[in-house]
């Protein structure tokens, strides 16, 4: 039944695409249409095209050359074909495309992304490279309903990452009705071939979704943990016009603790200045639990590592005020009883067995009521 309904569907936009291509050579129907390439609009056909939109990745490859291409299916709710430009099918579908590479530690264990696509921002601060979509890729269209999308960045996989997990997230909208749906896609895969063994999963979707409902920003195309540490990594994060980073692991953090940051009691705001010149400003959050309680959020399957892994980039982004350098404490901060550390140094006092475990002030928290910062 459903192989039916495909051919069916198929049938008919090839029926139609026949026809507004003749169309397009008679100077008569030009003159009615209005539209740019001749082919008029295309009304809602019932049983051909519905509501929703399904992007599904079928390939991707990266030539030694360092031209990626995406092979890719697009169909509404029911699978059944759409048309990327809207015209043959109602509902023009626009992607965007991310490609981004998961870094170790020694061990093995995954780090944080690291992003091929990129853009430059434009500030009076100075021009800053940040994380970004592809910009400058280009369509094919292999049949209805299936694409093949060429990036604009090229790709150079650097000798000793090609046994790196790689990540393309695509994230694709399309209205219809006036609805707007939203479909995104995460595909892994390791360029020498070898089983996806290496993966970041730290928060799951389901905790960010027990107080956002859904995790959504820019616009709400962008939805998930997953395609959030894509772009949201250490390299490549600085807003210019504040000085914060965008890194995922320092961002959330403070973005959550807000009004309780050291920094902000002490007179600093927490902001950022994004699209359009607009000012984002944190400084007046207040957690409705308890910032304490680290597995709150942390309930993933690697989500032991803010007790089993700590760092100075995760505790300081709550712990802003505390300093860990050398040489004379800044003015308004508290030194580092243990003075300058290297990350692999935390677990020897703040391990389970150790002097000051974290568990010790990061366990058994309770909630708080709305507002609450006691």
């Amino acid at each position: 039944m459903h192989y039916r309904t495909l051919l069916t569907s198929s049938i008919l936009f090839a029926a139609l695409a026949i026809g507004f291509s003749g169309c397009s050579d008679s100077e008569e129907d030009d003159d009615h249409t209005g539209n740019e390439g001749g082919a008029p609009p295309v009304a809602d056909l019932p049983g051909v095209t519905g509501e929703g939109l399904i992007f599904t990745v079928q390939k991707v490859e990266v030539a030694d050359s360092g031209v990626a291409t995406v092979e890719f299916t697009i169909t509404d709710d029911e699978k059944r074909p759409l048309d990327l430009d809207g015209k043959l099918s109602p509902g023009k579908v626009s992607p965007s495309f991310i490609l981004s590479r998961l870094t170790e530690n020694e061990a093995g264990e995954s780090t944080q992304y690291v992003n091929y696509t990129t853009s430059v921002k434009e500030s009076e601060a100075g021009d800053t490279l940040q994380s970004s979509t592809d910009k400058g890729g280009k369509y094919e269209t292999l049949s209805l309903g299936r694409y093949r999308y060429t990036l604009g960045t090229k790709i150079e996989i650097k000798e000793g990452d090609e046994n790196l997990t790689h990540t393309l997230g695509v994230y694709a909208t399309r209205e219809y009705k006036e609805v707007r749906y939203v479909s995104s896609v995460l595909e892994s895969w390791v360029p020498d071939g070898s089983d996806v063994e290496t993966v970041q999963d730290v928060v799951s979707d389901a905790s960010c979704a027990s107080c956002h409902t859904r995790l959504e920003y820019h616009g709400g195309a962008r939805r998930g943990v997953g395609m959030c540490n894509l772009c949201h990594t250490e390299e490549n994060s600085l807003n210019p016009e504040s000085g914060n980073s965008f890194d995922f692991q320092v961002m959330i953090h403070k973005i959550h603790q807000g009004a309780n940051l050291p920094s902000v009691q002490a007179g600093d705001p927490y902001y950022f200045v994004g699209y359009g010149g607009k000012r984002q400003d944190f400084s007046e959050i207040h957690y409705s639990w308890d910032m304490k309680d680290c597995s709150k959020c942390h309930d993933a399957s690697q989500g032991e590592r803010w007790i089993t892994r700590p760092a100075q980039k995760a505790c300081s982004s709550c712990h802003d005020r505390t300093y860990f350098g050398a040489g004379e404490v800044p003015e308004g901060w508290t030194k580092h009883t243990a003075g300058p550390r290297d990350d692999s140094e935390c677990i020897v006092c703040h391990g389970e067995d150790s002097l000051y475990p974290i568990s010790k002030s990061h366990l058994g928290a309770a909630p708080l009521k709305h507002g609450s910062t006691d």
